[in-house]
């Protein structure tokens, strides 16, 4: 479905860089998208999509995003209560109990949660690193909605008029908008 390249943040967060390929070319199996990590050169990537550029490049040249984050997370079933039954993300392929895909409106995946180096952990520590997560929601409706769930579910939350903040089980904050006309 894409073409990436993985970093950490300084607190070991994954980052994406990627170029996505077009929607008619990934595979799903029912409501899962099919995944794969196959290697992919750096150099023959740039020589193959951007010929044109001169190395070392820039990400605004390149016409590349962030793509999404793999959040570390102490337990997936937590992180799929959370992140799918309390935010409202569509889970969108897994990997055991070690990794969770999720997003909204039939994309791929637009945020992750994994174990793969932090199975069984608890609240993050503050440090370098991801500060917070920023999702747009349609609708103040839609706001009204998650703020119906958080309160369902007894989790802690802020609500203002133009945003709602609330943090994971593991101290991961989200800004929660709806989008501006």
């Amino acid at each position: 479905m894409s073409k990436a390249f993985y970093f950490d943040d300084p607190e070991g967060n994954g980052l994406e860089l990627y170029s996505d390929r077009p929607r008619d070319r990934w595979t799903w199996q029912s409501d899962r998208v099919k995944m794969a990590s196959l290697g992919l050169d750096p150099n023959t990537f740039i020589r193959t999509n951007l010929p044109d550029l001169e190395v070392p490049i820039t990400v605004e040249q390149a016409d590349l995003s962030l793509g999404h984050v793999h959040l570390k997370v102490g337990n997936i079933s937590t992180a799929r209560d959370f992140y799918v039954n309390t935010l409202g993300f569509e889970e969108t392929a897994a990997i055991g109990n070690s990794a969770l895909f999720v997003s909204v409106g039939g994309y791929h995946h637009h945020a992750a949660m994994n174990t793969w180096q932090s199975n069984g952990a608890g609240p993050r520590f503050p440090a370098l690193g991801l500060g917070q997560l920023t999702i747009e929601v349609l609708t103040a409706d839609d706001l009204a909605a998650l703020a119906a769930r958080l309160t369902a579910g007894n989790h802690q939350f802020q609500l203002d008029s133009d945003h709602l903040a609330v943090r994971d089980p593991w101290d991961n904050l989200s800004k929660v908008a709806a989008e501006r006309p």
